[in-house]
């Protein structure tokens, strides 16, 4: 979990529930596919709504641990994912799946959260 300068929640996690609750307008409102996908949520500081939420996957297994809130918006976080196929940037590190059970890599999202 992260805190941002207002004390507002982000959970980084993953679930099984193609009807999770996502926010109009999510970059990814649908699941993905595989056994589970991975998830953004941000809480407000109470923690008794929803202010954003997310998914996070491919047509493999997906989950979205630890990360990093920059000052300007930007998230930063770990995606575990076994997919043969990934959405990833040319000029990435590795484009590719590289075999075994799973790749991880790191996201950084240019795209603000909402506030």
């Amino acid at each position: 979990m992260l805190l941002d300068a207002n004390d507002q929640v982000f959970v980084l996690s993953c679930t099984q529930a193609a009807d999770f609750p996502v926010s109009l307008g999510a970059p990814q409102a649908a699941f993905g596919g595989g056994t589970h996908d991975g998830v953004l949520v941000k809480l407000n500081a109470s923690l008794t709504s929803l202010v954003w939420s997310t998914f996070f996957g491919g047509s493999g297994a997906d989950a979205v641990f630890g990360g990093e809130m920059f000052a300007n918006g930007d998230l930063a976080f770990l995606v575990v994912r076994r997919a043969l196929t990934s959405q990833f940037r040319p000029g990435a590190y590795q484009l590719l799946f590289q075999g075994g059970e799973a790749d991880a890599l790191r996201v950084r999202s240019t795209r603000p959260v909402p506030p």
